[in-house]
């Protein structure tokens, strides 16, 4: 080990010689390295999601992303908006808000199918102007917007909507106030929320046609996901939500909604787009400061330019390494990349500060400069290399903690420590030799640190006993205030006041449902679970006990109750005693029923397709962690307590709460025990490393407690001052042990070369105050000072981490100055006793007067082809000009041709639905969840000159739950005229005609509860379509046109879709796949039609396979049984089929029976 360190001591004193042999490749390597490390910087991500605070594996992320992968996002928007005439039900208002939601649900009526906007994001919107209504009238059910299409005309039809609005129980407090001067818009947006694992090929706007066609149907339980987390999760890139911000905040600053309106938007993808820019404008001004101030300090304490000069080069260039790396290593990052900059900053100028403050130490001892730098490299060269490594192993402590971003916080940081070391110790020799400070001739006055330092040099020394005890008694009082310090986290009170987002909060949270949110996931394991009308009685006290008990932090709730109540009071024609769980499950079955085929989009929000999980959606005002970490322990005890028999029924079922306030209470409980554990390890591994270093037993302690310290007087101010504990704060504790293990480095670094060389321990500790003391001091004030520019900071979390560590840098000062020398005086320090056997010190004996002197300084300086190109372009585009016309003129008549092919006059079959969730396992899509299977009997006759009306009835056979359920359903060729709709419910007897949406809104029913929708059932009227021939490739066997139709205007308003692209058989004119995009110009369905027979001389496709790539199901339409082109009667295709079981089975056996 001796031999080791004097390896170490003397590889430092010879570097800069080693290094001035080869400079200029040192020097162009490190510039290489910077200009590499430098391009990796734009690829820094930015990722501030609740969620991105915990590790993938961790049990609470694992849970809310099962319940994401059910239930789908919960990234809002909320826009809250007032009224400036005070009404939101004025004409004013009203026209202001309808102009606003169209500007948002209609934007890409006036962009290019390919072309990607921000608001592609959105993918449903809820206002007064297109929430939905269920109302019944006679023997007609209207679904239906509050507003739609057709705003109120006078003040009478004005009030109507107020009280339909004000009386509906779930949408008060979240679509408006009681007072009606404020509403509310829910955007909901794709982030974090998109699948990204379904691997439908492609992309969202793709021009290349994936085969990606082929599906293992087989479904035994072997090939069972069975796990909803199957499914990843696209991340959204932070850059994403001021795209998204800045385009809705483009449309709410138009003067015709301005003018009415005074929006407020607040929820997750504000705050991800606030902290996206603000934390970025706030590093820059902050790291401005702190620039500003170093060099400030740095001129104040040398007076040398080229003392200013270096350490920055060095501080920038250490900055510019680790957020390369950074970027490079596509690791996200969260607000404390303002600190990982910041403390890379500080340290490295640490650093630079203990080499200029030594070197300038041995020029003023008249040590010329090639020796002034070999000394100082000799004696502060190792001493700066265990103060990094101790810095470096405070910070690694925290990649122990769960939450990661601070892990990674940590282990950045500390490579950034690192960094700044060893760049330090290679850049610094070179540098000094390009432009070095020279001694002060003629200056005997000595420097004001210096002044100041001798002044209290023996304040420590003279009553060592006194300090100690008074440093005690203050230890005692800030522990006293530790045990106040109290555990808190709130995402909206880290923003200082006067911030216009804290103040639209401030407004949400005063006037509307409050800004917090908390899901109960209700999962029993079991299909149909969720029909049972004794569980939805429990779900329904669990929301009273919600509203009753906790109502002063619950604003409302919202579950699968909700709907079937309001369902089952519209289908006994609004009669508010139906307000109510029906109690046959039965008629609870089919009410169910009747809503997912009227809003699918709502029911899957609320319940899985399988009726196995639910979930209840909780508003609540905003709250910190504490808070809703108690009330998530009232709640789950609530749960236990009254779900014991409903348990019993269902042994698997797991009740759990997630969401937003689920994870912020157990971030809280992370940071509790990280704060412990982290401290606790830091401590034990710098004790260990510092027992190593010094050798001895007794200065090993000694080195201990004024580390300690200053951790106490911190944190037991910011108990007294009642200022909590959080995910800033918590960085405190290693950061500031990292950094005050230096300064006792330092100085018990020369305390023993002192104790060597005078054995006096006074003298060694006047000696040690007065050369260490003075680097010790310059590096404080400029740690102590730069830390407090966070309290600019808008963050506050950010802000009380800067003026805390400023504390604590100060008291750790104080610390080494008066307690650490009381403490060796007292204790008798000597490095005699308690020294480790065949140990020797890392930096062996030094002689302070002899490397000063002159004579010693003396002994050691002496040891052509562009025509060819234009003539193939001009013949290239001469080839293609013909061919793209020819596709232009051949689309429509290629569609003409599908629309004429013979599809039957009439349509008898027997239809088998199968419907499951699917994910993308070994290669082939396969179940995650058993299938769903629906067997129906389906009949359809064409009317009409070219026979393009129709007629049909659709009766369900299967399952036993929904057997008798009857659709009769009239389409029409007319443009503009819509389908026609009654349903049948056979439990209850009753048949409704359904009117669903407004003239100008897509119908999103879902045909039978499958991915296919009304819309999609519906005949193709080739004209509400434009088209354009994309291209022509084999698709499986068959040579197909590849046609993109686009719907026109009057057909894209009331569209689901917003283009289409469809694969046509050249020979048969026959649509084999269609792939289909939202109205976000995204990719949402395929549509497969295979198994095709000719039947009767007409091609029908047996199997019609639906993806839904948004909602990651799939339905398989089989038909099982089909008759073409045979008499049905006109009676058949009438109500009467719906309600007469005995006719319509009697029928359906003439009609089978004739096609044997």
């Amino acid at each position: 080990m001796k031999d080791t360190v004097k390896g170490l001591n003397n590889y430092f004193e010879n570097l800069p010689k080693m290094l001035r042999r080869h400079k200029f490749v040192v020097l162009a390597v490190m510039l290489a390295i910077t200009l590499v490390l430098g391009g990796g910087i734009r690829g820094i991500i930015m990722d501030n999601s609740l969620d991105s605070f915990f590790k993938d594996d961790d049990p609470v992320k694992k849970q809310y992303d099962s319940f994401k992968a059910v239930f789908g996002g919960d990234e809002y928007i909320y826009i809250v908006y007032r009224a400036r005439d005070g009404d939101i039900f004025s004409a004013k208002s009203i026209q202001a808000l309808k102009g606003f939601y169209d500007d948002i649900a209609q934007y890409r009526l006036g962009l290019p199918a390919l072309q990607k906007s921000p608001l592609d994001h959105i993918v449903e919107i809820k206002s007064l102007i297109n929430i939905k209504f269920l109302e019944a009238s006679k023997d007609t059910l209207y679904s239906r917007s509050l507003i739609g299409d057709n705003l109120p005309e006078n003040r009478h039809e004005r009030e109507i909507l107020r009280e339909k609005a004000l009386n509906h129980p779930d949408y008060p407090h979240l679509f408006l106030s009681k007072d009606s001067r404020y509403g509310g818009m829910l955007l909901r947006t794709d982030f974090n929320s998109e699948i990204a694992a379904l691997g439908d090929g492609g992309g969202e706007n793709t021009e290349t046609f994936d085969n990606e066609d082929e599906f293992d149907e087989t479904w035994d339980d072997s090939v069972f996901s069975g796990e909803p987390t199957d499914m990843v999760f696209k991340k959204t890139d932070m850059g994403e939500y001021p795209l998204l911000l800045s385009a809705l905040r483009s449309l709410m600053n138009k003067k015709e909604y301005s003018n009415a309106l005074d929006f407020h938007p607040v929820g997750k993808p504000v705050m991800m787009d606030f902290f996206a820019k603000v934390v970025f404008e706030d590093m820059g001004k902050i790291m401005g400061l702190v620039l500003l101030i170093i060099v400030a300090m740095l001129w104040l304490l040398f007076r040398s330019f080229c003392a200013v000069v270096w350490p920055v080069v060095l501080i920038v260039t250490t900055v510019i390494w680790v957020m390369g790396i950074i970027g490079w290593s596509k690791v996200p990052m969260s607000i404390m990349f303002q600190i990982i900059i910041f403390m890379i900053l500080s340290v490295g100028v640490a650093d630079a500060v203990h080499i200029l403050s030594g070197y300038l130490f041995f020029r003023q001892g008249n040590c010329d400069h090639e020796n002034a730098l070999k000394a100082v490299m000799k004696k502060s060269g190792l001493a700066c290399f265990l103060t990094s490594t101790t810095t470096a192993v405070g910070l690694l402590s925290l990649s122990l903690v769960p939450i990661k971003p601070i892990a990674v916080f940590g282990i950045f940081t500390a490579l950034g420590v690192l960094t700044a070391f060893l760049l330090t110790l290679v850049l610094m020799p070179l540098m000094l030799d390009l432009w070095h400070p020279g001694p002060r001739v003629g200056v005997k006055k000595q420097h004001f640190i210096q002044r100041m330092i001798q002044k209290v040099e023996n304040t420590g020394l003279v009553a060592p006993g006194k300090v100690i005890m008074v440093f005690t008694g203050l230890g005692i009082i800030f522990f006293m205030g530790l045990m106040t310090l109290r555990i808190d986290s709130d995402e909206i009170e880290v923003l200082k006041k006067g911030l216009p987002l804290r103040a639209s909060f401030d407004v949400v949270n005063t006037h509307m449902g409050g800004t917090g949110n908390m899901e109960i996931s209700i999962d029993f394991k079991e299909a149909d679970a969720l029909k049972d009308p004794a569980i939805l009685y429990k779900i329904q006290a669990l929301q009273d006990y919600l509203r009753d008990v906790e109502g002063s932090k619950v604003v409302k709730t919202i579950s699968l109750v909700n709907v079937v109540k309001d369902s089952y009071k519209a289908l006994n024609n609004g009669d508010k005693h139906f307000y109510r769980i029906p109690d046959e499950p039965g008629v609870l079955a089919q009410t169910l029923f009747l809503f997912d085929n009227a809003n699918p989009r709502d029911r899957r929000r609320l319940v899985s397709d399988d009726y196995s999980n639910a979930r209840i959606g909780i508003h609540s005002k905003n709250a910190g962690s504490v808070e809703s970490l108690l009330f998530k322990e009232k709640v789950q005890h609530y749960i236990d307590d009254n779900f014991k028999e409903i348990r019993e029924k269902y042994p698997n079922s797991e009740i759990t709460l997630t969401g937003n306030m689920i994870l912020l209470a157990k971030m809280l409980d992370y940071i509790s025990w990280s704060q412990i554990k982290s401290f606790g390890l830091t401590l034990v591994v710098i004790s260990v490393i510092l027992f190593m270093v010094l050798g001895n037993v007794k200065a090993g302690i000694m080195a201990i407690v004024p580390n300690v310290f200053p951790i106490l007087a911190t944190f037991g101010i910011m108990g007294f001052l009642g200022i909590p504990l959080d995910m800033d704060t918590l960085l405190i504790a290693p950061v500031i042990i990292g950094l005050a293990v230096d300064d006792t480095i330092h100085f018990l670094t020369h305390y023993r070369l002192e104790v060597d060389k005078y054995g006096d321990i006074k003298k060694a500790a006047v000696s040690s105050i007065r050369e260490a003391g003075q680097a010790i001091c310059f590096t404080s004030l400029i740690l102590a000072t730069g830390f407090s520019m966070f309290f600019l900071s808008f963050h506050k979390g950010l802000s009380h981490f800067g003026i805390f560590s400023a504390i604590a840098i100060i008291t750790a000062f104080i610390a080494d100055i008066y307690l650490l020398p009381a403490l060796c005086t007292f204790f008798k320090v000597d490095f005699k006793s308690g020294t480790f056997k065949k140990r020797y010190f890392f930096w062996g004996k030094y002689s302070r007067e002899s490397s000063r002197s002159p004579e010693n300084c003396k002994n050691r300086a002496k040891k052509r082809q562009l025509p060819l190109k234009n003539s193939i372009i001009s013949l290239v585009v001469m080839l293609i000009l013909p061919v793209s016309i020819c596709f232009a003129q051949d689309a429509r008549s290629i569609m003409e041709k599908v629309d004429k092919r013979d599809d039957g006059s009439s349509l008898i079959s027997r239809v088998r639905l199968t419907s499951y969730r699917y994910v993308k396992k070994g290669g082939k899509y396969v179940p995650a969840e058993k299938p769903r299977v629906k067997l129906m009997d389906f009949v359809r006759k064409d009317y009409g000159p070219r026979e393009k009306d129709h007629k049909s009835v659709s009766t369900v056979v299967q399952p036993k739950s929904e057997r008798g359920i009857s659709f009769l359903q009239y389409d029409y060729e007319k443009v503009g005229r819509d389908t026609d709709q009654w349903m049948y419910l056979s439990a209850m007897g009753k048949v409704k005609r359904i009117v669903s949406g407004n003239d100008n809104e897509p119908k999103t029913g879902s045909f039978f509860g499958t991915e296919l929708n009304y819309e999609d059932m519906e005949f193709y009227n080739i004209d509400d379509y434009t088209y354009r021939i994309l291209g022509s490739e084999l698709y499986g066997k068959n040579q197909c046109w590849v046609m993109e139709a686009i719907p026109v205007m009057r057909k894209a308003v009331k569209s689901n879709y917003s283009r289409e692209i469809l694969w046509i058989d050249k020979k048969r004119d026959f649509i084999l796949k269609s792939i289909l995009f939202n109205r976000n110009g995204k990719k949402v369905k395929k549509i497969l039609y295979g198994n095709i027979k000719i039947i009767d001389g007409i091609l029908v496709p047996m199997k019609i396979i639906v993806n839904n790539v948004e909602t990651g199901r799939r339905t398989i339409m089989v038909y099982e049984k089909i008759i073409l082109n045979r008499a049905v009667d006109d009676a058949y295709l009438t109500q009467r089929t719906l309600t007469d079981k005995g006719f319509r089975e009697q029928k359906l056996k003439e009609y089978q029976e004739s096609g044997r």
